[in-house]
């Protein structure tokens, strides 16, 4: 991020966005503090909007080709499916999916490396969320 706290005004460049913002560290800072004056910087975080009824997935089952973003889904025979999405967001370790999963259908959260379409796949549903049992003597 490039500021000139002379010019009054901040600009940043990510890969997807470009901003530029007037700002006035002494209004926009309630709590006057020694450690933050002229040529500091922040770091900020905007909330640009929310998804309502999103499909949310945890951000490892999301997986990247040529061809753009894919998840394995375990289908009703125990096989998995390379199904291609389409993805919002990534945020915080969750992605918004807003086309080809369905809720309730189970994807593959980790060792996708080792899966190829087709394969048949048994479920741990201990990874998925469900708490397993500790084993004997240990706590």
């Amino acid at each position: 991020m490039n500021c000139s706290p002379a010019a009054n005004w901040c600009w940043s460049t990510t890969k997807s966005m470009s901003a530029a913002a007037p700002f006035n560290s002494r209004r926009a800072l309630p709590i006057r503090s020694t450690n933050c004056g002229p040529g500091n910087s922040v770091n900020v975080r905007l909330l640009l909007g929310e998804y309502t009824q999103a499909l949310t997935v945890p951000a490892a089952v999301v997986q990247r080709s040529q061809s753009g973003p894919y998840a394995y889904v375990i289908g009703a025979d125990g096989k998995a499916q390379l199904r291609p999405i389409e993805v919002l967001q990534i945020q915080d370790g969750k992605a918004v999916v807003a086309k080809g999963l369905q809720a309730g259908e189970t994807v593959v959260l980790d060792g996708q490396y080792k899966i190829t379409a087709g394969a048949t796949v048994v479920a741990n549903r201990a990874a998925a969320g469900t708490p397993a049992e500790a084993p004997a003597g240990k706590q």
